[in-house]
């Protein structure tokens, strides 16, 4: 997963409740030390105690995740990218079993995304990610081809009965950085349970039911051109609302800014719009998806929206937006 990751994408807007059998108060936490980004957990109970035993398993659950899914930072005992990365070119790695579940379901589901996302470009992105780190310069064009050879993912080979990842190319990477948030918020959802809970990975908005009485949770997409500015709220009740967008992460060199979100037929950064939202059930196809909408023209996009049966906002560079019906229906007026 990429680790660089900006502020969240979505401001969340909730208000206190009266439950019928007494008041219930709205209830956040916040953590900074995972996934690079700020972690935020919202929901309605009778108390912060009862809040607090609630989330704890949750919390586990994401570090369990965070250090699964590192690619730069090994941990002692522990097989998780970086060291799947490192070694599964040698042999077949016994994957950590979240990483393994993860690689299973993108594998499931990544024809949904097309040619368009490909979470085994790391051979690319390792160059983007430390020209980034560098402040510059972008990478040259025939470095960028000679690590665009090492990147097909039916090199990945997965042992579902010994749970282990092997790399046909000794120069594949993986990166799951299109997905990985979204598979983590996803898994958040199922260890918090039953009950209304909205989760924030760092703009990887995923929420379960709704707060009492109401039908929906409020949700604000961000405006790309300022961080202060919003473009509207949804309501949303069971689903998830994933931004992708050029301000994330990204440096500038020569005038120019370039951001992480690579075309994998172009190798640079996708430049049809400024950001791309998407609504749709699953936090971790929602993920997967925004990135796909990123790089696609406009018909291309829209119509990869629908069959999707997802509702989409598109912001182009200069400033027009264009959505769904679908989307538009959930504004607020």
């Amino acid at each position: 997963m990429t680790r660089r990751a900006a502020l969240p994408l979505v401001a969340l807007l909730l208000c206190a409740l009266l439950s019928g059998c007494g008041r219930v108060e709205k209830y956040e936490q916040a953590r900074y030390d995972l996934f690079d980004t700020v972690c935020r957990v919202s929901a309605y109970a009778e108390s912060e105690d009862a809040f607090g035993r609630r989330t704890e398993p949750m919390w586990r659950r994401l570090e369990e995740i965070d250090r699964a899914l590192d690619p730069y930072h090994g941990y002692e005992g522990l097989h998780n990218l970086y060291y799947v990365n490192l070694h599964a070119a040698e042999a077949p790695v016994r994957a950590e079993d979240v990483l393994f579940d993860m690689l299973l379901w993108y594998r499931d589901n990544r024809l949904d995304a097309g040619e368009t996302v490909n979470i085994a470009m790391g051979a690319v992105l390792n160059l983007w990610h430390d020209a980034r780190e560098a402040g510059g310069p972008p990478p040259s064009e025939e470095a960028l081809r000679a690590a665009a050879l090492h990147t097909d993912f039916g090199d990945v080979i997965l042992d579902e009965a010994a749970r282990t990842v092997f790399f046909a190319d000794p120069l594949l990477k993986l990166d799951p950085g299109a997905v990985g948030k979204g598979y983590a918020a996803r898994e958040a959802l199922k260890a918090l349970g039953e009950g209304a809970v909205l989760v924030n990975l760092g703009g990887i908005v995923a929420c379960a039911g709704a707060p009492d009485g109401r039908d929906f949770w409020r949700v604000a997409v961000q405006s790309p051109f300022s961080a202060s500015d919003s473009l509207g709220i949804l309501r949303v009740k069971d689903e998830s609302v994933v931004t992708s967008a050029v301000y994330q992460r990204f440096f500038e060199w020569d005038g120019l800014r370039y951001h992480h979100l690579i075309d994998p037929e172009t190798l640079m950064p996708g430049n049809f719009y400024s950001s791309v939202t998407v609504v749709c059930k699953d936090p971790a196809a929602a993920d997967l998806l925004s990135t796909r909408l990123f790089l696609l023209p406009i018909e291309e996009s829209r119509a990869a929206a629908e069959s999707a049966g997802a509702d989409a906002l598109w912001v182009l560079p200069n400033g027009e937006t264009l959505m769904t019906d679908g989307f538009r229906r959930r504004l607020e007026e």
